[in-house]
């Protein structure tokens, strides 16, 4: 059970679980406080809640990163690829995530013992990043995809255009109506 208790003389609180609301609004409050007059007070409220041993351990995941105006965000949503663009491959973690053994993300990806991943994490500069995966090799995916277990065919990882490409709209009479009533509901 989380919420707020008493300990002693001291009020305590314990996170009602992941993604507790009351920490992720204190976190991005007093992060983004940047440079107002009680940017000194949020900042230490900031640090002490992202702190390793703070209440909620968000961001042991949760990677924080440093606006130039001050502010500090924390990432709550995994990193979104631009909508419109189009890369030479395309892969989904989900689909796969039932094919992991006891070894999790180790299953497929190779850690990279030389990369400095942690350093990227010190200046909370997201420019800075650097994966501590080997980059995963094609063999890898062959393993399953086989004509005869996952399909081996080129557009299972190749798409076929490349580039950045806005979605199409159409815009005969019919389709146009067909939005317009859409809008309406």
């Amino acid at each position: 059970m989380g919420g707020w208790y008493r300990e002693d003389f001291s009020l305590r609180y314990r996170p009602t679980g992941h993604g507790d609301q009351f920490l992720k609004a204190w976190l991005d409050v007093t992060g983004g406080a940047g440079a107002t007059p009680r940017k000194a007070a949020a900042r230490q409220i900031f640090e002490e809640l992202a702190a390793p041993n703070s209440p909620g351990v968000c961001t042991k995941c949760h990677s924080i990163d440093a606006g130039e105006d001050g502010k500090l965000a924390v990432n709550w949503q995994a990193r979104r690829p631009v909508a419109d663009e189009h890369p030479f491959t395309a892969f989904s973690h989900t689909s796969h995530f039932s094919l992991l053994d006891e070894k999790g993300c180790l299953t497929c990806h190779e850690l990279n013992p030389q990369a400095k991943y942690l350093d990227a994490f010190k200046d909370r500069n997201p420019k800075k990043f650097i994966s501590n995966f080997k980059p995963i090799e094609r063999r890898i995916c062959a393993e399953c995809h086989t004509p005869a277990e996952a399909g081996d065919g080129c557009l299972n990882c190749h798409n076929y255009h490349v580039g950045n490409f806005p979605p199409a709209v159409a815009s005969t009479p019919k389709m146009m109506s067909s939005m317009g009533n859409a809008k309406e509901r």
